[in-house]
């Protein structure tokens, strides 16, 4: 099994490099984006420590605000939070589907058991959306390092860790005082990972079993509807800090969102491992001859 997560590792991550291209541009044009709005904001107040790159995360992740269509309110496109949904949909998209039309057939074949085939294309996609991540931090840390060469330009990142005064300010949190370190880091560097994994995960296994222009399909309408309703059941509020309860007083909970993204997981996972026991292999194979 290990010479066959390596395979798909190399098949599968290191053949698409050139993907992570698109993650690294979108998180230098992002931390370029924070670096003037956060200048404007230390203008404005006068008291901003030196940003952090969790303050740089937390800007990325906001999304938008709570769309509330009876007060009208001008729907605001999120098109940060799109891109990198869309991205990372590319990235994992139509590769482990597709590989059951050519030698990934042969390797399901040869498998002793034929869930660790799936396995691997599991441990191959949560991998590759770490990939997808680092890449984007690769973007927002080369960024803020040109900033702070260049003579006038911006201080480099202070830390990791996101400061509260300075998220609280850049997202006008309505609770300020129910908003901690220990919640601040998980929702700004836990919840949009674990959550792109669930949605990985589960794209991938909807790919199985339709098609995968319909699993992306799925996907936007996940995107679509997180935009237009604050509602716990679309995975897409958990990665924008502005659909938060310490920053909107009747958003979704942070707690619930990893419980949700676990459970989904799993779910997809196990779904996998259910269609892969009963996969009629040779008579998927005479079919493609």
């Amino acid at each position: 099994m290990k010479q066959q997560i390596r395979a798909e590792l190399k098949q599968g991550i290191v053949r698409q490099w050139y993907l992570y291209i698109l993650p690294f541009a979108l998180g230098a044009v992002s931390t370029a984006a924070f670096l003037n709005r956060y200048a404007l904001l230390e203008a404005w107040t006068g008291e901003l420590r030196a940003a952090s790159f969790g303050d740089c995360f937390a800007y990325i992740f906001r999304g938008m605000q709570e769309y509330i269509p009876n007060q009208h309110q001008p729907f605001e496109v999120p098109v940060l939070f799109l891109l990198i949904n869309i991205l990372l949909a590319v990235l994992i998209g139509g590769y482990a589907a597709g590989e059951l039309h050519g030698t990934g057939l042969n390797k399901l074949v040869r498998c002793r058991r034929r869930s660790d085939w799936w396995i691997c294309k599991c441990i191959w996609n949560v991998i590759s959306v770490l990939g997808y991540y680092a890449a984007l931090i690769a973007g927002a840390v080369t960024a803020a390092f040109i900033a702070s060469v260049k003579p006038g330009g911006a201080a480099f990142f202070s830390g990791i860790a996101p400061h509260k005064e300075v998220v609280v300010k850049l997202l006008f949190c309505e609770n300020p005082d129910k908003l901690n370190d220990k919640m601040l880091c998980c929702m700004v560097f836990v919840l949009p990972v674990l959550t792109s994994m669930a949605v990985s995960l589960f794209q991938m296994t909807i790919e199985f079993i339709l098609q995968p222009w319909v699993s992306f399909m799925v996907l936007m309408t996940n995107c679509v509807f997180s935009a237009f309703f604050m509602k716990g059941c679309w995975l897409g509020n958990y990665m924008m800090l502005y659909r938060m309860k310490p920053v909107n007083a009747n958003g979704v909970d942070w707690q619930t969102g990893i419980l949700i993204n676990l459970l989904v997981i799993a779910a997809s996972i196990t779904a996998g491992v259910f269609l892969f026991g009963r996969y009629d292999v040779l008579n998927k194979n005479s079919m493609n001859k």
